[in-house]
């Protein structure tokens, strides 16, 4: 293919989603996907906790916990330079740099896995000693599934990264219940977690590869290097900041089994598991929306902003505090009704907890700012003020003999206040990185197209 070629093919990516149905269809499509797979994980939840003991369930906490992790550095985010590659020639460059350091990546990751099991080190002794096998085939798998996924969006193909969603979580849910229902071990439980990451990649492969062989076998070394030089900032920057982040949200199971056992791991890794649907169902949409509008008006009406800000934020919690009300009043009952009565004690902690996930709710979609406002100083600040706090509370609750609902209840309240003061950090870059402009919102359309339709009374 030709460089003008390439050109009009990432052209056509760039706008295939105006042009062939636009920006709402394919949030729907995205959105549908996520829903029907977060749909389909709930319908066969209540199933699995009767499989499967609250011990086991923990260990597959301590299992996903890790992988969670471990997945951010397993291609040194490589992939985040997919979509905006300069040509198909370096997407497609970077599609195969990311499966490729994903090998000694997940070797290197299934390693320390395995050191932490074999010396018993935050909780993770309490997983089978197979563990570091399942961790390695799972992150290479992660990693392939990073680099397609982000291809896919590339090439505005979201209907096979919705379907991929979907058929990921099917294969994840139905297989844990069919391993449960002939023998109720670990093994069933990360097996079945292994075999949903296969889930979803072959429809992306089959597609994604017959354009990026080519690319790829013609490619010389000093394209690669010369891609690599040019995405440097991925693994230098945005890897270790959102290494700390994604290990402040994952670090609760692991200290919580460390603490107080497997079972107790097990109760909170359901908890965290039914929290996360509104957060991926709703809030995650909500993001997308207001990432789009909140840079449109920072571009052409940045005395808008601070409108959007609080309306967003407001809605956000008008629409959970209803859930997280009903949670901390009827918590105990439903999760017995709903999911059996040995997970009375994650009811418990679900209403415990409904405060700091409602905060989460709120907050999440409102940090699109940083990215907007180019203030990832301040949230890298905050990301080592959440994992300090975090930490600093396992130690006092160790020391101070808390029982575990204690520590929930102080774990929840710690980071709710962390929240509070992650909306302060937010209003600060506000205030300090939008610059009130006396150019109306027709003027900004002349200047470059940008203007907001609903804001200027145009379509």
């Amino acid at each position: 293919m030709s460089p003008g070629g390439l050109r009009g093919q990432l052209s056509k990516w760039r706008t295939i989603a105006t042009t062939e149905g636009g920006f709402a269809r394919s949030v729907a499509l995205l959105s549908s996907g996520t829903a029907i797979a977060l749909a389909i994980s709930l319908l066969l939840s209540p199933a699995i906790t009767r499989l499967y003991s609250p011990g086991l369930i923990g260990q597959l906490g301590l299992f996903t916990s890790f992988l969670t992790v471990a997945a951010v550095a397993v291609s040194l985010r490589y992939e985040l330079g997919v979509i905006a590659a300069k040509d198909e020639a370096d997407a497609a460059r970077l599609v195969f740099l990311t499966v490729l350091f994903s090998i000694p990546m997940s070797l290197l990751l299934s390693g320390l896995l395995y050191l932490l099991i074999r010396f018993s080190m935050l909780g993770f002794g309490a997983l089978p000693r197979y563990s570091p096998l399942l961790m390695f085939a799972a992150l290479l798998l992660t990693g392939t599934f990073g680099a397609l996924r982000f291809w896919e969006i590339a090439a505005a193909r979201f209907g096979t990264i919705s379907k991929a969603a979907v058929m990921q979580h099917t294969v994840r849910s139905l297989s844990q219940v069919i391993f449960g229902l002939v023998y109720s071990s670990s093994a069933g439980l990360l097996f079945g977690e292994l075999l949903g990451r296969c889930g979803g990649l072959r429809a992306m492969f089959v597609e994604s590869y017959p354009r990026v062989k080519p690319h790829v076998l013609r490619s010389t070394l000093q394209e690669f290097r010369k891609t690599l030089k040019d995405n440097r900032k991925f693994p230098l920057y945005s890897l270790p900041s959102e290494l700390i982040d994604t290990a402040a949200a994952n670090m609760f199971v692991p200290l919580l089994v460390l603490l107080y056992g497997t079972e107790t791991g097990g109760y909170f890794a359901l908890v965290q598991r039914i929290m996360a649907v509104p957060v991926y169902l709703v809030a995650s949409n909500v993001a997308d929306v207001f990432h789009s509008r909140f840079a449109q008006y920072a571009r052409n009406q940045p005395e808008q902003c601070g409108w959007l800000f609080r309306r967003t934020g407001l809605t956000l919690a008008v629409m959970g505090a209803v859930p997280a009300a009903i949670l901390m009043l009827f918590g105990k009952p439903l999760f017995v009704l709903v999911f059996g009565q040995r997970w009375l004690l994650a009811g418990v902690m679900a209403g415990l907890v409904a405060p700091w996930m409602l905060a989460q709710f709120v907050l999440n979609p409102l940090s699109r700012v940083v990215l907007v406002l180019h203030g990832q100083e301040f949230k890298l600040v905050y990301d080592f003020f959440k994992l300090g706090s975090v930490v600093a509370l396992f130690w006092f609750a160790k020391h101070h003999g808390f029982t575990a609902l204690q520590t929930v209840s102080w774990l929840s309240w710690v980071n709710v206040i962390g929240y509070g003061v992650y909306f302060l950090v937010l209003i600060y870059v506000m205030r300090n990185k939008i610059r009130p402009t006396t150019m109306t919102a027709e003027d900004a359309s002349d200047a470059n197209g940008w203007a907001d339709p609903v804001a200027t009374g145009r379509e």
